[in-house]
C-alpha cells in the first residue's frame, strides 16, 4: 500500500497494473497570471503555510532591518537563503517577492553573486510555473552577472536551468548546448552529484530525438555516479528517467521495475512537482494495458496537482494525455475540451512539443467525426510544428556539438593525466636522489622503479583509451557526413520531383474551375483522370521519400505480422487500376494457397506497390502483366512479370547491390524518383526476404520476391 497523504490511496500491482480508488480530490485551484511587475496570484496550501510561518516572517523582518541600517550584503544573504527554502517548499509566489526585494537594492550590494542568485531564483520560479519566456529573460540576466564574477558553481546552475527551460519550450538545440556547458563546468569542479543530474537531463534530449540507446547510456551513467557517492535524490531521478525512457521504447515491463521505488521516495519527501509528472507516466502505463479509465484518472490527478502547484507545463501535458485517453474511450466531448484547454496553455506558454502532439490528437478526433477539413487543418499544423522542433539542421547541430565536446573532454583528460604523471616523475626523481644520498638502499630504488613503471603503464592505458575514443568519434563523424549527404539528396529530390505533380494538380484543377460550366462530361472526365493520375504519383513519391529518408536515419522498425499475400496484392492492384486501363494493359493474377507470409504489412505493401507500378511504367500500351504467388514452405514467392522494355545487367546490379536510384522515363513518359526499387530492396532485406530480378532488354522483366512464412529464429 502506498499512501499519498492528503490526496488519495493507491495499490500498485506489477502483474495486474494499477487500480485507483477515489478519495477526496482537491478540486479548487488558482490560475497563474504573470506580469512585468512579477505579480503572481497562484496560491496553494503549502504556500499559505509558508507565508504564515513565523520563522520566515521573522527572517524577512530581520533582512528589512539590515537594509534600513545599510547592511545590504547581509540582508541579501538572508533573502537568498529564504528564497531557496521557499522554492523547495513550492512557495513560488513568496520566493519571487524575495527576489524582487533583493533586486531593489542590487545597486548597493557589493557581492554580485547575490544579485545573480536573485535573477536565477526568478528564472527558477517562472520555469516551475511554466512561464518559460519570463524564465529565460531572468536567467540570461543572471548569466551576465555570473560571467562578471568568479562563480563557476553558480554558472553551472544557471546553464542547467536554461537547459530545462529550453527543453520545455521544445528548443532541443539550445537545451543540449546549455546542458553541455553545465556538464563541462561540473566536471571541472568534480561535482559528482550534479554531473549525475546533468547526464540524466542530456538523456532527455536524446530520448526526444528517439536516439534511445544514447539516452539510456547517459541516464545509466547518471545512475552509476549517484550510486557511487550515495546520492539518493540523483539515484531516484535516474530511475524516473528510466521509467519515461522505457515507456517511450514500449518496454513497459522494464519501466514497471522502477515504479514502486520512485513513487515511495517522492511520497516520502513530499515532492509534489515530481509526483505531478510521475502521474502521467502511471497513466501511460495503464493506457498501454488498455485500462483507459484508470489511465484517465491518473491524468486527472496530474492535471489537478499541476494546477495546485501552478505548473502550467505539466497541466498542459496532462490535458494532452487526458484528451488522447478520452478519445480512445470514445468520449469525444471531454476529449475535445481537454485538448482545447491543453492547446491554449501550450500556445500561451510556448510549449511547442506539447502543442505538436495536441494538434495530432485533434486531427484524429475530427477525423473520427468525419470532419476531414478540420482534421487536415490540425494535421498540417502538427507537421509544421514537428518540422520546427527537430529539423535536419537541429539534428546536425546537436551531432556536431556532441563530437566537439567529446574531443575536447578527451584532450583535457589526456593533458590532465600527463600533468599528473609529469609531476609524479619530478617527485620520483627527488625521492630517488634523497634515497641514494641518505640510504643508498637498492630496495628503495627498486620500489621507485616499479612505481615509475606503473605510471608508464597508466600513461599507455590513457593513450589507448584516447585512441579508442578518437576511433568512436571518427565513426560518429562519418555517420554525420552520411546524414548530411542524405539530407542533401532528400532536399534535391523534393526540390525537383515533388514540384511536377503539384503543378499538374493545380493546373488541371484551374481548368476544371474555369471551364466547368461549358465543358462536356467527357472532357471533365478526362481532366479528372489526369488529376487522379498526378495525385497518385504524388502519393507514391511522398511515401517513397518518407520511407527512404527514415531508412537512412534508421528510424523505421520492422513489426512483422501474419498477412495474406493475395489480399494485400489485390489491394495494390485495385489502387493501380486506373493506370492499367489508361495503358490498356491486361492483367493475370493467381495465388497458391495457403498464401500467408510473415512480414511488416506496410513495408510489404510498399514493396508490391513499387514493383507493380514499375511494371506498368515500363510496359507498352496493350501489354500484359502477370502476378503469381507460390507457397515454397518456409517462404512464399511473389513474381511480378511484364513484357515491357526490360533492362540491362548493369541496371539490375545497381538495383540489387548499388544505390538503386536510377530514374528513367516510362513508355508513356512517366517520370519517377528512382527511389522505389531502392526502398523495396531494403524493405525485403529487413523482413528476412530476398529479391531476384530476371530481365533482358526488349524482352520484359520479372521481379521475384521471397518472404518467410514464419518468424525467423535468428532475425
Amino acid at each position: 500500500m502506498i499512501k499519498f497523504e492528503g490526496y488519495f490511496q493507491v495499490n500498485v500491482d506489477h502483474l495486474a497494473g494499477f487500480y485507483l480508488n477515489y478519495s477526496n480530490f482537491i478540486k479548487s485551484f488558482f490560475f497563474l497570471w504573470l506580469s512585468l511587475g512579477f505579480q503572481v496570484t497562484a496560491q496553494n496550501s503549502q504556500v499559505k503555510s509558508s507565508l504564515n510561518n513565523p520563522d520566515v516572517g521573522k527572517r524577512i523582518a530581520e533582512s528589512e532591518n539590515l537594509i534600513n541600517s545599510g547592511e545590504f550584503d547581509q540582508a541579501a544573504v538572508i533573502l537568498d537563503t529564504l528564497r531557496e527554502y521557499l522554492i523547495k517548499g513550492f512557495a513560488f509566489t513568496q520566493a519571487i517577492d524575495l527576489s524582487r526585494k533583493t533586486l531593489s537594492i542590487s545597486g548597493r550590494i557589493k557581492d554580485k553573486k547575490l544579485v545573480a542568485a536573485a535573477y536565477n531564483g526568478l528564472g527558477n520560479c517562472f520555469w516551475r510555473l511554466g512561464s518559460l519566456d519570463s524564465a529565460l529573460v531572468f536567467l540570461k540576466q543572471g548569466l551576465e552577472y555570473r560571467k562578471g564574477v568568479d562563480d563557476q558553481r553558480g554558472l553551472a546552475i544557471n546553464y542547467n536551468l536554461m537547459g530545462l527551460v529550453y527543453w520545455r519550450k521544445g528548443d532541443t538545440e539550445n537545451s543540449y548546448r546549455s546542458y553541455l556547458q553545465a556538464l563541462a563546468i561540473r566536471e571541472s569542479l568534480g561535482d559528482v552529484n550534479e554531473i549525475s543530474l546533468v547526464n540524466n537531463n542530456i538523456g532527455l534530449i536524446f530520448q526526444r530525438m528517439k536516439y534511445y540507446d544514447l539516452a539510456e547510456q547517459h541516464i545509466k551513467k547518471g545512475l552509476k555516479l549517484a550510486d557511487s557517492v550515495g546520492f539518493e535524490n540523483g539515484r531516484i531521478y535516474s530511475m524516473r528517467r528510466l521509467i519515461s525512457l522505457n515507456i517511450a521504447r514500449k518496454n513497459y515491463a522494464e519501466a514497471m521495475k522502477y515504479v514502486d521505488t520512485v513513487v515511495n521516495y517522492y511520497v516520502k519527501v513530499k515532492n509534489k512537482g515530481s509526483l505531478a509528472q510521475l502521474y502521467n507516466d502511471l497513466g501511460l502505463l495503464n493506457e498501454s494495458n488498455g485500462k483507459l479509465v484508470e489511465a484517465s484518472n491518473w491524468f486527472i490527478k496530474s492535471r489537478d496537482l499541476a494546477r495546485e502547484l501552478g505548473d502550467r507545463f505539466i497541466e498542459a501535458f496532462a490535458l494532452l494525455n487526458l484528451g488522447r485517453s478520452e478519445r480512445m474511450k470514445g468520449d469525444q466531448e471531454i476529449a475535445e475540451e481537454s485538448l482545447n484547454r491543453g492547446m491554449d496553455l501550450a500556445r500561451s506558454g510556448g510549449y511547442h512539443v506539447i502543442l505538436r502532439d495536441v494538434y495530432l490528437e485533434l486531427s484524429k478526433l475530427f477525423m473520427a467525426r468525419g470532419d476531414e477539413k478540420q482534421a487536415n487543418t490540425y494535421l498540417n499544423l502538427h507537421v509544421a510544428q514537428k518540422d520546427s522542433i527537430l529539423s535536419e539542421a537541429v539534428l546536425t547541430s546537436i551531432g556536431e556539438m556532441r563530437i566537439r565536446y567529446e574531443i575536447e573532454r578527451s584532450k583535457e583528460r589526456q593533458e590532465h593525466l600527463e600533468m599528473i604523471i609529469e609531476e609524479r616523475n619530478r617527485t620520483t626523481l627527488v625521492l630517488l636522489a634523497l634515497v641514494i644520498f641518505f640510504l643508498g638502499g637498492g630496495t628503495s630504488i627498486g620500489l621507485l622503479f616499479l612505481k615509475q613503471k606503473k605510471l608508464g603503464r597508466l600513461l599507455q592505458e590513457s593513450n589507448d583509451e584516447l585512441g579508442r575514443t578518437n576511433t568512436e568519434l571518427q565513426k560518429s563523424n562519418e555517420a554525420l557526413t552520411v546524414a548530411n549527404e542524405t539530407k542533401t539528396k532528400l532536399f534535391s529530390i523534393i526540390g525537383h520531383d515533388l514540384k511536377s505533380p503539384f503543378v499538374s494538380i493545380l493546373g488541371f484543377s484551374e481548368l476544371l474551375r474555369e471551364e466547368a460550366e461549358v465543358l462536356r462530361n467527357g472532357s471533365i472526365s478526362d481532366l479528372t483522370e489526369k488529376i487522379l493520375t498526378a495525385s497518385g504519383k504524388l502519393v507514391d513519391l511522398v511515401t517513397n521519400l518518407t520511407s527512404w529518408a527514415m531508412q537512412q536515419r534508421e528510424m523505421l522498425r520492422v513489426e512483422p505480422v501474419f498477412i495474406g499475400a493475395e489480399e494485400l496484392v489485390q489491394t495494390v492492384i485495385k489502387g493501380a487500376m486506373l493506370n492499367l486501363e489508361l495503358k490498356g494493359i491486361r492483367l493475370k493474377a493467381e495465388f497458391e494457397k495457403p498464401d500467408t507470409l510473415f512480414a511488416d504489412r506496410e513495408m510489404f505493401s510498399t514493396v508490391m506497390r513499387n514493383i507493380f507500378t514499375n511494371a506498368i511504367k515500363f510496359s507498352h500500351s496493350g501489354g500484359e502483366i502477370s502476378v503469381k504467388g507460390e507457397n515454397l514452405g518456409a517462404k512464399y514467392r511473389v513474381t511480378i512479370a511484364d513484357k515491357g522494355v526490360g533492362m540491362s545487367q548493369d541496371t539490375i546490379s545497381n538495383i540489387l547491390y548499388g544505390s538503386g536510384t536510377i530514374s528513367t522515363y516510362g513508355t508513356a513518359n512517366e517520370k519517377g524518383t528512382g527511389l522505389g526499387l531502392s526502398v523495396s530492396r531494403d524493405f525485403i532485406k529487413q523482413n528476412g526476404g530476398t529479391l531476384v530480378i530476371e530481365s533482358e532488354p526488349g524482352e520484359g522483366s520479372a521481379f521475384i520476391v521471397e518472404i518467410p512464412t514464419l518468424p525467423l529464429l535468428n532475425p
